[in-house]
Order: structure tokens, then sequence, then C-alpha cells
């Protein structure tokens, strides 16, 4: 099959992806997955806009003081600390850091560990 009829399907797991990407790509492509993208700048909302055309439930999580609290096209904007929240609560819950910045991924990263939230299992970083 070539790759331009493959558009859209999700990636199978290879060798060297984590043990919990077949069931995160099982959430994904069954559509049960509750979507938390962390990083509301030029990689996240867009992100976050394609997740929720795609029919999902997505809450947006941003480290911007200014921001947090408001909306952004009609998705709630909320501290990273309220992923744990959103873990809790959601039967199928993926969370995906989207930040292009250094300096911020670096600290959303020791944020989301600080949750006990494990990478490659819990969440995954999508930038």
């Amino acid at each position: 099959m070539d790759p331009a009829s493959q558009a859209g399907a999700p990636m199978p797991p290879d060798q060297n992806s984590s043990p919990h990407a077949s069931d995160t790509l099982a959430r994904i492509a069954g559509r049960s997955a509750v979507i938390g993208i962390i990083g509301l700048g030029y990689v996240g909302l867009p992100l976050v806009n394609a997740t929720a055309r795609a029919g999902f439930r997505v809450t947006g999580f941003d480290i911007d003081p200014a921001k947090i609290g408001r909306t952004r096209r009609g998705l709630p904007i909320v501290a990273p600390q309220a992923c744990l929240d959103l873990w809790r609560s959601s039967p199928n819950p993926i969370l995906l850091a989207a930040v292009g910045a250094r300096g911020a991924r670096a600290l959303v990263r020791q944020q989301i560990i600080a949750l006990g939230l494990v990478e490659g299992r819990d969440w995954w970083s999508a930038a």
C-alpha cells in the first residue's frame, strides 16, 4: 500500500516505541480517547483544533498565567496542574505536550513528571 493511501491511518508501533503505544493508538482509532493538550501556541492550537474537528473531547492546558481561565476558540484553558483532574475523571485520557519553545518544553516536562505521570505511558510529547 502506498503512503498516500495510508494518510490519516494510525502508524503501527515499532520495536523502539513505548510498550503502551498500541493501547494509545487503539484509543485514538476507536475515538474513545479524551485528549489533553499542553501548550496552546503555534504548535498546540492547531493540534487542539484538529483533534476537536476529528470529534475528540479536548481540553487545553497552558503555563501562561495570562491565558489560564480564558477560552480559546471555545475551549477552556487551564493550568497544567489540572492535568491530574483530567486524568482521573476520564476513562481513556491521552495527554499531549505540544510546546515548541525549548525552555518551556523542559518546564512543562518537569511539571508533568512531578504530577506522577510517565512519558510514553500517560503522556506523549507532540513537539
